[in-house]
């Protein structure tokens, strides 16, 4: 059951296939209250690019 200001990521393979969980749990944990997930989620898929980005890249995150 999501909580108030719980994050839900939607992702492609082409994120989670070019970067670790430990790296995508560590720029969620980093996103307060106050930011937008706007620019976590473009991290995350830049964070893909630079890691080969061999596939397409999605990601969308949402703030409940």
């Amino acid at each position: 059951e999501l909580q108030n200001d719980d994050l839900v990521l939607l992702c492609t393979d082409g994120l989670y296939g070019e970067i670790s969980d430990d790296v995508i749990k560590s720029r969620l944990m980093h996103v307060t209250a106050a930011d937008l997930v706007g620019p976590c989620a473009r991290a995350l898929v830049d964070s893909a690019k630079a890691a080969g980005g061999r596939d397409n890249i999605t990601a969308v995150l949402a703030r409940f």
